[in-house]
Formats: structure tokens, sequence, C-alpha cells
């Protein structure tokens, strides 16, 4: 499967006035919907390549069982939880990447809380294996640049995180919950 040369404009926006929380009842801050751009599950040698993502929650997702992914000189800005959002994923790269402004997502329903939207990391990896991530540009993350994590069911192993470019991340805040 090969993605290239596309644009995918979610159009979501984050806010830090209330507005109506589009995945739970009441009034929350944060970013103002839950799309992806591209959702991977059970699937092996995909390519997606110089596109442009904005305004998503997640420029791209994976779930459950991928391998030899090839993540390549996309442009991420402006989206809510994470550029990439890499489950469960093993013998991939992830290079060449710009991926900046990524803003939080929202709080809990009926929280007005700026400071604590959750997530809003560059990259960020659970359960994977046998991993590069190589030359890329992350900037303006509110939270974390790059993230490794093992769960309770699996462990990360094999990753290489070489020459990436990580700035601006002094206005850093959130948690996650």
């Amino acid at each position: 499967i090969m993605i290239d040369h596309i644009k995918i404009d979610g159009a979501g926006t984050w806010t830090a006035t209330p507005f109506a929380n589009p995945l739970g009842g009441g009034n929350s801050v944060g970013f103002t919907n839950a799309l992806l751009g591209a959702y991977i599950t059970a699937s092996s040698n995909i390519y997606i390549q110089n596109c442009e993502f904005t305004g998503l929650a997640v420029a791209i997702s994976t779930a459950t069982a991928c391998s030899y992914l090839f993540i390549n000189k996309n442009y991420v800005h402006g989206n809510g939880t994470s550029g990439f959002t890499i489950h469960t994923t093993d013998d991939s790269i992830i290079t060449g990447n710009n991926i900046s402004n990524i803003l939080g997502n929202m709080t809990a329903a009926g929280s007005t809380d700026t400071d604590n939207s959750k997530f809003a990391d560059g990259i960020l990896m659970a359960d994977c294996h046998e991993m590069n991530v190589t030359n890329n540009r992350i900037a303006n993350c509110k939270r974390i640049g790059i993230v490794v994590e093992g769960l309770a069911t699996d462990d990360c192993d094999n990753i290489v995180i070489s020459d990436n470019n990580i700035t601006n991340m002094n206005t850093s805040r959130g948690t996650e919950r």
C-alpha cells in the first residue's frame, strides 16, 4: 500500500475556551475533533510519504500487528494528540518528517483547565519492536517530542532513535492520565 503526495485537513483547532465536547457530553477545552489522517491495523508493507496532515487529532495511527511501515518525508502540523501514534508495530522506519505544533487533545468532558489537556507528542511508540526513527524535525509539541513506552502486555525493544532535531519544547504543559 502506498499513500503519496496527498493533503488531509481535518479543520480541527485547539481552543482555550469551552466548546461542546465531540467525544462526550459537556464542555471542554483542547482540540476540537478526533479525526485520524490514516489508521492502519493488521497490515504490512505500507508506505506513507510526501503527504501533509493538518487539523487532525493524529496524522497517522497504527494498532494491532502492523509491520514494515515506512513513514517518510511528511509534513504534520497543527494537530491535537500526536503527529504519529504507533502501537504494536514492528520492523518499521519513521524518517525525514517535519512535525510541528502538536497542541494537545481535549480535557475530560466538563473541564476547562487548559494546563491539563492530555498528550501532545510528536511521535508516540508503544509496544513496538525493531523501529528506526531518524532525521525527523519536531518542534512546538506541548508534551514530549518522542515517546517510547511498553504497555502491560508487551515492551518495546530494538528501537534506534538518532539524528532527530527536537526544538521549542519550552512551552510544554499537560499530563498523561
